[in-house]
């Protein structure tokens, strides 16, 4: 028996009333607090920090040196430093060769983290949530 005599109308013709609605919003909040959730959902975080920071901390000399020796090439970055140089920021030479490694690093970090998220996290997701019992609404 419904206690409640307020029911919430959907555009189909079932009638779901609070007390479904509350007992639905409890079981996704339980569901998304839990562990295995939180463990899922966190996972491709550490994952892609931990690989793409052991990779630059390892490699972050060769990876300057070459983005120097690359932008050193091009007739736009020499325009750039001699705007720099004209402006008084000539010390501006030897950080942007770490920026734009950065900004690549970044980039990569996060398209890891959605294809980690795309063939890890999310398989097991939908089968930890079809396992839950929800309001079925037709």
């Amino acid at each position: 028996m419904r206690s409640l005599v307020y029911p919430v109308y959907f555009p189909f013709k079932t009638t779901l009333y609070m007390n479904d609605l509350l007992r639905s919003f409890v079981r996704v909040l339980e569901n998304a607090f839990h562990l295995r959730m939180l463990w899922l959902t966190f996972m491709p975080f550490a994952v892609a920090t931990m690989a793409w920071g052991a990779i630059l901390w390892s490699f972050w000399q060769t990876l300057t040196g070459a983005a120097r020796n690359w932008l050193n090439g091009w007739a736009l970055s020499s325009a750039m430093y001699r705007l720099f140089d004209s402006i008084g920021f000539s010390s501006l030479h030897a950080v942007i060769a770490q920026f734009f490694i950065v900004i690549v690093a970044i980039l990569l970090i996060v398209v890891t983290i959605l294809l980690l998220i795309a063939t890890l996290s999310m398989p097991a997701v939908i089968k930890l949530l079809t396992r839950r019992q929800y309001i079925r609404c037709p």
